[in-house]
């Protein structure tokens, strides 16, 4: 009789993997291999590939979702690099020691975290190679921990979702694959141009906008197709990934206005208020006609997966919660949107600041020694209207009107000076000017940004620009370089809250004693900033020149309107992935392959 030959075992990635071997005679313990047993297992060549896509779908979310959307900066190019690098190394090895899998994810991701934020707290600023910056606390621990830690699960529970429905996804054939590609396309754009640009943004973004999207959407439709499926829940997953890659390319790359109009970015209400949610519907419209039009949509059955019971059903209690999040995730995200589009930021935020009466003038050669200065009185008037840290002079048009009178009691003359042209970057490049205008950032001292002969301040709203001097009526210097910052009360033992220098590191002003301005003005009258209009508080939850948390505990949890706006989605957005991972995998694509 013939033996009967046993099918190798693979992994979840198809790819063959050895049998659990024999125990010894010696009655040494069973030593398994790489096979299931116990754990969900991937071949070598699965094991690069679902790191790799791990990376790709977490520095995607971290992008999009935690520095677009919740903290809205860029970090720059060697953060993403390095970050894409630490997440594959994490990964990739936690995958190949212990497979993939939700209790995987959830320890993978805490170890990930953990490096990330000790590494940018001690080893490296952000912002190379450009203008650098050292992250504050709480960009780095408050908010930095949770964030992070939830943008990159969430890209972890993309990757395993897409790596169990893989194995199941019947695609089509390769020339209805093209068709779909381009039908699917030519649909998205044209309901984008209708309900996004047309109805609720009423522009013209420029013929290079729909060419961009065009390129983007032919190759995600193709990957969409193949590896995800279009029955309801690819359609669906597959609509807001695409709509995340287009905000996100957005943010950081894509103007409107090109080629004949004029270059713009836009701004956060446009971006995520008004533009996200009609590019939601136009791309779950234009897949679902592409889908149906092709015969190309497909019906799933429930089979097993690890986790469910015996009949492929999820854990009772597990669906309600999941659906309970992502319905508070949804609401607190729609009130925080309604409340921040009754304040369009168009072109962006209007703070200002304002100071009157009894104020101090520094004498002598130190421009920062602030024990010298003498007493007067006089006025400072500051506007500005900051557009975001996306790190290009030419997305981020900071703009700002500073009026400042005063007389010097070191000539007895009376000055104005007047600031209204930004510095978008410091002209030897040495340190970041946030392009003209700071809310909260930490500056002076041990932090590289401007002097260090003034103590390190996390200001709750910092100018720099070029200044204008009048002296008694008559313009004696112009374009020299300003630096305006409003501290808090409480900042350490500086004599005064709102500071006005020029000239102060080359001495250069003409005609004026000493060759310098630096005034400073006892309190403010007025201040107006995102955490006193209620849009964004990390000023608020921490101390110490932003080097610890908020002394109060209550403080800890103060969150303005942008930032609820973005803990609600990524809140949304773990939850529906998990309940996309947690639902029993669909049994049989039903989709012609013709």
């Amino acid at each position: 009789m013939a033996q009967t030959r046993h099918a190798p075992a693979v992994g979840v990635d198809g790819a063959s993997v050895p049998e659990p071997q024999r125990a010894r005679l010696s009655g040494s313990s069973l030593q398994p291999t790489e096979g299931r047993t116990g754990l969900e297992r991937l071949g070598a060549a699965g094991v690069v590939k679902f790191g790799a896509l791990v990376a790709l779908a977490a520095i995607f979310y971290d992008a999009v979702l935690a520095h677009g959307l919740m903290w809205e900066n860029d970090p720059y190019w060697t953060y993403w690099i390095t970050k894409t690098f630490l997440i594959t190394t994490v990964f990739a090895l936690a995958t190949a020691f212990f497979g993939i899998g939700l209790a995987q994810a959830a320890i993978a991701t805490a170890v990930h975290t953990l490096i990330l934020e000790v590494y940018y707290q001690w080893l490296s600023p952000i912002g190379l190679p450009r203008e650098t910056q050292w992250l504050d606390f709480d960009h780095l621990w408050t908010t930095g921990v949770p964030i992070h830690y939830a943008v990159i699960f969430a890209g972890y529970l993309t990757a395993l979702w897409m790596w169990r429905r893989r194995p199941l996804v019947v695609p089509p054939s390769p020339h209805r694959l093209g068709l779909f590609a381009l039908v699917a396309t030519v649909l998205v754009l044209l309901l984008d141009g209708l309900i996004v640009q047309g109805l609720i943004l009423r522009q013209n973004p420029g013929l290079t906008f729909f060419v961009v999207r065009a390129l983007i959407c032919v190759p995600f439709f193709l990957v969409l197709a193949t590896y995800i499926g279009l029955d309801g829940a690819g359609i669906v997953a597959g609509s807001g990934l695409l709509a995340l890659i287009w905000t996100t390319y957005s943010i950081y790359l894509g103007p409107v206005g090109l080629p004949l109009g004029p270059i713009e970015y836009p701004g956060f209400e446009a971006l995520w208020l008004r533009a996200f949610p009609g590019q939601l519907i136009a791309m779950l419209l234009g897949i679902w006609l592409a889908a149906r039009s092709l015969g190309l949509l497909h019906a799933s059955g429930p089979a097993p997966y690890p986790g469910s019971d015996a009949h492929g059903r999820t854990v009772g209690w597990v669906t309600p919660l999941l659906a309970g999040l992502m319905i508070l995730g949804a609401g607190a995200a729609l009130v925080a949107g309604v409340m921040l589009a009754r304040q369009p930021d168009a072109p962006g935020i209007e703070v200002g600041a304002s100071a009157s009466g009894d104020a101090l003038v520094v004498r002598g050669p130190d421009p920062f020694a602030l024990g010298l200065a003498q007493p007067t009185s006089g006025t400072i008037e500051v506007q500005a209207i900051e557009t975001g840290d996306r790190w290009s002079p030419l997305q981020s048009k900071d703009t700002m009107a500073v009026t400042a009178e005063f007389g010097d009691p070191r000539d007895g003359a009376a000055y104005r000076v007047a600031v209204n042209t930004p510095m978008r970057q410091e002209p030897e490049g040495r340190y970041t000017t946030w392009f003209g205008v700071s809310l909260g950032h930490a500056h002076h001292g041990d932090t590289g940004i401007d002097t260090p002969a003034l103590p390190r301040v996390a200001s709750e709203l910092a100018l720099w620009g070029y200044a204008d001097v009048y002296r008694d009526g008559q313009l004696v210097a112009g374009g020299k370089p300003a630096h305006i910052m409003v501290v808090k009360k409480e900042q350490g033992s500086l004599p005064g809250q709102v500071f006005l220098s020029v000239a102060t590191e080359r001495k250069d002003l003409v005609g004026v004693p000493d060759g310098y301005i630096s005034v400073i003005w006892s309190k403010a009258d007025a201040l107006s900033t995102t955490a006193t209009q209620g849009i964004a508080r990390a000023h608020e939850r921490q101390s110490a020149a932003a080097l610890r948390p908020a002394r109060d505990v209550g403080h800890l949890v103060l969150f303005g309107r942008r930032e609820l706006l973005g803990s609600a989605v990524i809140l949304f957005t773990v939850a529906a992935l998990l309940l996309l991972v947690t639902h029993p995998w669909p049994r049989r694509h039903v989709q012609r392959a013709g």
